[in-house]
């Protein structure tokens, strides 16, 4: 009895534990104008901000922010706002620009990249700040 009870406490905190992901903030690695930043907030909660300005123009910087909540299911994360629902996955990843993620875990978003959505398509990298 106590062996089964064991058994049924470590399969829930295993399944509870892959299903977690840190609060912090991520990012989009862009060689380009434009880029991505999403932040994993308290209450299964999310922020993702766009910006992109003309090459050469800063002063030209346009923002959008969008804010909305995420959820796991069978160790897929579901992230849903405004523009799209995506899925995603936490783990490491050998698509590490610059080779300055090695190692690391990123959110890695299903699908292919869509320009009208932000997340759909990319991986996310735990950075210090924006």
């Amino acid at each position: 009895m106590n062996k089964l009870l064991f058994t049924i406490l470590l399969l829930i905190s295993t399944q509870s534990y892959a299903c977690e992901i840190p609060v912090g903030k991520y990012k989009l690695i862009t060689e380009s104008h434009w880029g991505v930043n999403l932040e994993i907030t308290q209450n299964n909660s999310f922020v993702v901000t766009w910006g992109a300005y003309i090459a050469g123009k800063p002063e030209t910087l346009e923002t959008k922010t969008y804010q909305g909540k995420w959820s796991c299911e069978n160790d897929v994360f579901i992230f849903k706002y405004e523009l799209e629902t995506a899925q995603a996955e936490y783990k490491n990843s050998n698509n590490y620009p610059l080779g300055i993620f090695e190692g690391k875990k990123a959110i890695v978003f299903f699908g292919e990249p869509d320009n009208k959505k932000y997340l759909t398509g990319y991986n996310f990298w735990p950075v210090n700040k924006f």
